[in-house]
């Protein structure tokens, strides 16, 4: 079917190519220079594309891996590591590179590409999965993650139990004084002396000079407690205090009672509770006697030097300052509850007279300077000797009874090494919330015996609040005479004969 173009149409076409005909330079016409003088192509240049074939294997390249039966590289082997660089190498431009399946030797293959003629033979590729039976790790841990370090290095992170100390050297044994007995030990005679004083104290123990007023304080209409049973009340004749010290020891046991009650009610952190045993404490150093007596807050002092510390036999490795007990979980930092480098939190101690004082120095100039102490630490009590031990229970489930026995076991190791005699008891105090217990650690041959724990008051009850004062003035009293004595002897006596 043929298709009619209009008259009109056809001569308007016909115009225009006209126009443009007449409009048009020929191309010889043009300038073939630029403004510069550069002389341009009569043509463009033209190179005809060559077309890339499509790769018939189209599943994806694996890493290298030697052949099982390859025991030498392969010839193409410095080919294909060739390709795998991008562009040419140095010096190489319109040079062929080289040809897969050439060797070393064919001088087209490698110098062509300027390669130096000098390079060794590569190995074949292995695969990181195939180890020689010689470079596997052993399944044992190191002596570093069991924790075997010497005296110089101490076991760090060790679980430390009961159990545990019971290995050590010198062992601590929890036990009775039924069972010593039952077994034939010999226990020092004061060791049973103090025990006798506070095991055996009456009930009652709120004085009976201050009866009156706790009648007088629960009829008040603000006090609405009841009166105390006349049964909590102690003989006038056998109260240790005096007059002006029931005053103020009434005042003292009315606060605290009130504090242990809120402390109790919205379960109070232990530093709360800490709080309140310090009021009590601080109230009887303050207590008149003949012998001036101190309460050190201890919770920065550790073990020094670290022979003091228990040690395994079998092993020769020393607790660390960051050996943690089995309950505790973690260490978080350097005042963590779980750190048994300051074994314990406070120490009841003798302030010794300058005399004294002047005596032991001379002494201890003749001694090196990590023996420069009158006690296991080497911090600022190191001229005070201790008598009692006071450990406050805390939430990180810290047992208290470690905390005592590895205190009580560096002690036994430091008058051993002076030649004192071990004779002398360690009391200990355990503070838990309300209730305060006491145990009493002693040696028995070459081992330390524990004997606990015991009632020894509880804030919780007015009558309880006295007692803990009544064993309280036993523990000074016992501190100020007996032990005054063994440190005359023992302590001072040495000091003497080490100065001649």
């Amino acid at each position: 079917m043929s298709t009619h173009i209009p008259e009109d149409l056809h001569y308007q076409i016909w115009s225009w190519a006209q126009q443009v005909e007449q409009q048009s330079l020929p191309f010889e016409s043009i300038s073939r220079t630029t403004a510069n003088g550069m002389r341009l192509r009569d043509r463009p240049q033209r190179k005809p594309l060559t077309e890339i074939p499509i790769n018939p294997h189209t599943r994806k390249r694996k890493a290298g891996a030697a052949m099982p039966d390859e025991e030498e590289p392969r010839a193409g082997h410095i080919g294909g590591l060739l390709k795998k660089r991008r562009g040419r190498p140095p010096g190489s431009k319109n040079k062929p590179l080289a040809v897969v399946g050439q060797g070393l030797d064919d001088p087209g293959s490698v110098l062509s590409c300027g390669r130096p003629p000098s390079i060794p033979d590569l190995p074949p590729p292995s695969t990181s999965s195939a180890k020689t039976p010689s470079s596997r790790k052993s399944s044992s841990p190191s002596k570093s993650k069991r924790g075997d370090r010497t005296l110089d290095q101490p076991r760090p992170d060790a679980t430390v139990d009961m159990p545990f100390l019971e290995t050590c050297k010198p062992a601590v044994f929890k036990t009775s004084f039924r069972q010593l007995k039952a077994a034939g030990r010999t226990i020092p005679h004061a060791a049973l002396e103090v025990r006798q004083k506070l095991l055996y104290v009456p009930k009652g123990l709120v004085p009976g000079e201050l009866k009156a007023q706790y009648d007088k304080d629960s009829n008040t209409p603000r006090k609405s407690n009841d009166p105390l049973p006349d049964s909590e009340y102690q003989d006038p004749a056998q109260t240790p205090f005096t007059k002006q010290q029931l005053e103020r020891l009434k005042h003292t046991v009315d606060e605290v009672c009130r504090k242990a009650s809120t402390a109790a009610r919205i379960k109070a952190h232990e530093r709360q509770w800490g709080s309140i045993m310090m009021q009590i404490l601080q109230e009887a150093e303050s207590w008149p006697r003949e012998r001036d007596v101190v309460l050190l807050n201890v919770e920065s002092c550790s073990i020094q030097p670290v022979n003091f510390k228990p040690v395994r036999p079998d092993t020769n490795c020393a607790l660390d300052d960051s050996a943690r007990t089995a309950d505790a979980e973690s260490t978080k930092s350097w005042e963590s509850p779980d750190n048994l480098g300051r074994m314990v939190d406070w120490v009841l101690a003798l302030q010794l007279s300058e005399p004294d004082l002047h005596v032991i120095s001379r002494a201890f100039n003749r001694c090196r300077e990590n023996e420069q102490s009158l006690n296991q630490t080497l911090s600022y009590i190191t001229r005070f000797p201790i008598f009692a031990d006071i450990e406050v229970k805390t939430s990180s489930n810290r047992d208290p009874e470690v905390q005592l026995g590895i205190w009580a076991a560096a002690a036994v190791l430091k008058r051993r090494h002076h030649g004192w005699d071990t004779g002398i008891p360690m009391p200990g105090i355990v503070v838990d919330g309300h209730a305060w217990k006491w145990y009493l650690l002693f040696v028995v041959g070459e081992d330390v015996m524990m004997s606990g724990p015991e009632f020894f008051g509880d804030t919780s009850t007015i009558n309880g609040i006295w007692t803990i004062f009544y064993r309280l003035h036993i523990l000074i009293e016992w501190g100020s005479s007996v032990f005054t004595q063994w440190v005359q002897d023992e302590i001072i006596g040495w000091a003497k004969e080490k100065v001649g």
